[in-house]
């Protein structure tokens, strides 16, 4: 997946726009350049999914290499991370429990659920934002 289509952080102002905790385990590389919805354990570490909060925001872990070339690796446990509550997505991809991408749907909102995954199911889910565009997601999670 090139970086023009990984999902990433596109408008994040970090005095608001997110917020920082470390990782409860290491998070694998096949749920890299995903997006998921996280929450805190009773550690306050962050888990893939619900955690004992509820889903608090959304989390994307990138992977491949840097600019000038250097592998980019899987966060280990106790990494901290970036979670975001308020701000934009670029490239969005809807993400199921199993992992699996697709794309989104301009003008449509979208949940997350206490597995993680991310779509257009409002059953059980958590609003996390809609789409600007189809690749552009407006995040905005309540506490």
């Amino acid at each position: 997946m090139a970086l023009a289509t990984k999902p990433r952080y596109e408008k994040n102002n970090p005095y608001g726009g997110s917020h920082r905790a470390p990782l409860a385990l290491d998070w694998p590389a096949a749920d890299a350049n995903k997006v998921w919805g996280v929450g805190l354990n009773s550690a306050g570490a962050v888990v893939k999914g619900a955690g004992q909060t509820g889903v608090i925001g959304l989390l994307i872990v990138p992977l491949g290499t840097t600019p000038e070339g250097q592998p980019l690796y899987p966060p280990d446990a106790g990494t901290p991370v970036d979670i975001m509550v308020h701000g934009e997505i670029g490239n969005f991809l809807t993400t199921s429990a199993a992992g699996v991408v697709a794309a989104g749907v301009a003008g449509q909102k979208y949940y997350a659920h206490a597995d993680g995954s991310v779509d257009a199911t409002a059953t059980a889910g958590v609003l996390v934002g809609y789409t600007v565009e189809a690749t552009r997601l407006a995040v905005h999670v309540e506490p």
